[in-house]
């Protein structure tokens, strides 16, 4: 391609902003979004910093989203694949980060395309699977993680109504794999910061 090719160590960051994080919240009963934080912090925070250190004219970014001038600037818009649309990822991007990024997967109107046009171009990625778990927990098993980083919150504690009255316990972190609005078998349970089981 005839471009200069750099490798920045971002672990450290990666780590405390988006991994710690994360099981904090999750350790507390949210429902967090690595993806977001990374986008965040690291994507839309260093690299874009270090683009235009570097001089760079843009940031091209592999998100499904459309980047469209608007009356007071530039603005994220849904990508034309609604299957694919990652603008919720993106919702914390500035106008001025946007104006600085590109998105070139946005505008095409299917996964499909995107793989011939890769495939096309000799790219390897053509037929890559579409990767649904957290890069940084790949088997899905974020409890255990959590319970790795955060060992507080594997402690058990009580199962409750919504007006308070015990009904039980529960064993602790790693049997909370639901989370608020996710766990419908449960009956909606959710964990609070207390450690209680709300049903």
């Amino acid at each position: 391609l005839g471009i200069g090719h750099y490798v920045i160590d971002a672990e450290a960051r990666f780590r405390r902003a988006v991994i710690e994080d994360f099981a904090a919240s999750y350790a507390v009963g949210e429902t967090p979004v690595p993806c977001v934080r990374c986008n965040q912090s690291v994507k839309f925070g260093d690299l874009l910093t270090l683009a235009r250190d570097l001089g760079a004219e843009a940031l091209a970014t592999g998100h499904y989203v459309r980047r469209i001038a608007g009356a007071a600037g530039v603005e994220l818009h849904r990508a034309a694949d609604p299957e694919r649309d990652q603008s919720w990822f993106l919702f914390a991007t500035t106008t001025e980060q946007l104006a600085f990024c590109r998105f070139p997967l946005g505008g095409m109107a299917s996964k499909a395309l995107v793989r011939a046009e890769a495939a096309r171009l000799g790219l390897p990625v053509a037929a890559k699977a579409d990767s649904q778990d957290i890069c940084f927990v790949p088997d899905g098993r974020y409890a255990d993680l959590v319970a790795r980083l955060r060992p507080d919150a594997d402690a058990p504690g009580e199962i409750v109504t919504r007006d308070g009255v015990v009904l039980g316990r529960h064993r602790g972190g790693r049997a909370l794999y639901g989370r608020p609005g996710q766990a419908p078998r449960r009956g909606g349970a959710s964990r609070a910061a207390s450690g209680r089981v709300v049903v």
